[in-house]
């Protein structure tokens, strides 16, 4: 499997990263006058618990359960070989399933041609 070598550079933003709070309700970041705005990730989950409720009381707590530990476990997977490929870690790809070097490898064509420097 041939590996691309991805530049990595220090980058200097004018401003300082905001401050977040975790709350009950998710995520909210705190603007310099105080406003509090929602993460994106809060902002998904609330747009999709209906339809996460739905399914689950369509296939039970038990398969849901199942379901989702298995799709955690397998992003968990593939968002670390994606991590260690970029971060050019010549040994990124062993010790992974099949399944996660098959994932990988539909990804790893986008990640050649749309990434720069990082």
């Amino acid at each position: 499997m041939t590996q691309r070598t991805f530049e990595h550079v220090k980058v200097h933003f004018d401003y300082d990263d905001l401050l977040s709070e975790d709350t009950d309700e998710g995520r909210k970041y705190v603007t310099e006058d105080n406003k509090k705005y929602p993460s994106i990730t809060t902002v998904l989950s609330i747009l999709s618990r209906d339809a996460i409720a739905a399914w689950r009381k369509r296939v039970g707590d038990e398969e849901a359960n199942r379901v989702s530990r298995m799709a955690t476990t397998r992003g968990s997977a593939v968002h670390q070989i994606i991590e260690d490929y970029i971060d050019n870690k010549e040994d990124y790809s062993k010790g992974y399933f099949p399944h996660i070097l098959e994932n990988f490898l539909q990804i790893k064509p986008i990640l050649d041609k749309k990434i720069g420097k990082i």
